[in-house]
């Protein structure tokens, strides 16, 4: 069920704010609605399963930006403003993130050879059309059954990599500010083909059978089958491969992670087609505009932004408070508990922690900056795509008649 957690204020008057759990999302957004389209509803709200552009739009959500200007105590240099930034809505601040993930390509510089891996250390940031692009006639001509992405997962990464590329580009073809859609232009139908033509050279690895390969913690390892060209890193876990490395460097075995291989070097980030980065966010409050305390809960919402409130909240994703973010970085590399059960002794080694920090601060001072939107979407949307999509993968339908069909079908959708 929904939480609603009331506090009392210092003048007598009471604050609500309502938070979920994964489990109760489609409760938890049926309640929601019903209350804050009816005029009610608590004054503050976790936004990690709501689709808050609706209820932006709807005018069911406070402009941010006033209480950001307007507060003198307020000061916008001591976040992380591209991640505010990259959550507005109509050019508006109505929900604000209090931490932020992104994910790390990394790729196999003996598979990728020299030609791509020079061009990959040369910088930072790539789409996936360029990341594949610059290995496609070595996996043409490799004979191991290596693939082309791992996404760490025993599910069928055809429909993974489909739906990691379709919430880069989301916005090329669904426009949430203005209820438009896109897919008839070209775009989409150019995303298909060659997506398609992908899948037709085994670009990607199906769903793995029972018993297939070794397990950690009883899960199946993917990484122990075959080999990839790339792998996805997400940002909870970017720890393993600078720890390895560091390890190595300092003479000791590098068995920090399963996950990440001897051949394995960072790559970046991986970029939409408009060359942007893309973050998530588990954490992000909107204050509903029917409250009669906003004065009381902008104050609740700065405590969220203070700095010992985003240290002792957080163990993964990275606050948006710079001086939080600081000493994230650190206790990131250096402090937490190892979530790898046999292998804490690694961080008992000073020499390699503070290698694997300084290169790990240097990463992300390239990277962070460069995270310009959120990765938000609208599910019901989302499953539509996929529907249609599989309907020209699997022959049903040509690119154009499922281009067609989204076109009509979440245009309607969106102008319900």
């Amino acid at each position: 069920m929904p939480v609603i957690t009331t506090m009392e204020n210092e003048d007598g008057t009471t604050s609500e704010v309502m938070t979920t759990s994964n489990e109760d999302a489609p409760g938890y957004v049926k309640r929601v609605t019903t209350d804050i389209m009816g005029g009610k509803g608590a004054d503050i709200y976790a936004m990690d399963e709501l689709p808050y552009h609706k209820y932006a739009a709807s005018g069911s959500l406070t402009d941010l930006r006033y209480f950001m200007e307007a507060d003198p105590e307020f000061d916008s240099a001591n976040f992380i403003t591209n991640i505010f930034e990259g959550t507005k809505f109509r050019g508006g601040q109505f929900m604000l993130p209090t931490t932020f993930q992104f994910s790390l390509m990394l790729f196999d510089r003996e598979k990728a050879g020299e030609k791509a891996s020079a061009k990959f250390r040369a910088k930072n940031e790539f789409t996936y059309w360029e990341m594949t692009d610059a290995v496609k006639q070595r996996f043409a001509a490799d004979e191991s059954g290596a693939k082309i992405m791992d996404f760490m997962s025993v599910d069928d990464l055809t429909g993974i990599m489909f739906n990691s590329l379709l919430r880069l580009n989301f916005t090329d073809y669904v426009n949430m500010a203005d209820n438009t859609v896109n897919f008839t232009d070209g775009t989409f139908t150019g995303f298909l083909t060659k997506y398609k033509e992908q899948m037709g050279n085994n670009y990607f690895k199906s769903k793995l059978t029972e018993g297939e390969g070794n397990t950690i913690g009883g899960y199946q390892n993917p990484n122990n089958l075959i080999g990839y060209y790339f792998k996805e890193m997400p940002s909870y876990k970017v720890k393993d491969i600078f720890m390895n490395e560091a390890m190595t460097a300092v003479g000791k075995p590098d068995i920090y992670s399963y996950s990440v291989k001897p051949n394995d070097e960072i790559l970046g980030i991986m970029l939409n087609d408009k060359g942007q980065g893309g973050f998530g966010f588990n954490t992000g409050f909107a204050m509903n505009s029917n409250s009669g305390n906003k004065k009381l809960a902008w104050e609740f919402l700065k405590f969220l932004l203070d700095e010992e409130m985003q240290l002792s909240t957080n163990i993964w994703d990275f606050p948006v408070n710079r001086t939080a973010y600081e000493h994230f970085v650190k206790l990131f590399i250096t402090e937490m508990p190892n979530y790898v059960d046999g292998f804490t002794e690694i961080e008992d080694d000073k020499e390699a922690r503070q290698m694997a920090l300084t290169e790990f601060t240097r990463h992300m001072e390239e990277i962070v900056p460069k995270l310009q939107y959120a990765i938000i979407y609208d599910d019901t949307v989302h499953d539509m795509i996929s529907s249609e999509a599989f309907a020209f993968f699997d022959g049903e339908k040509t690119a154009e008649e499922a281009a067609q069909e989204l076109q009509n079908k979440v245009g309607m959708y969106l102008n319900e």
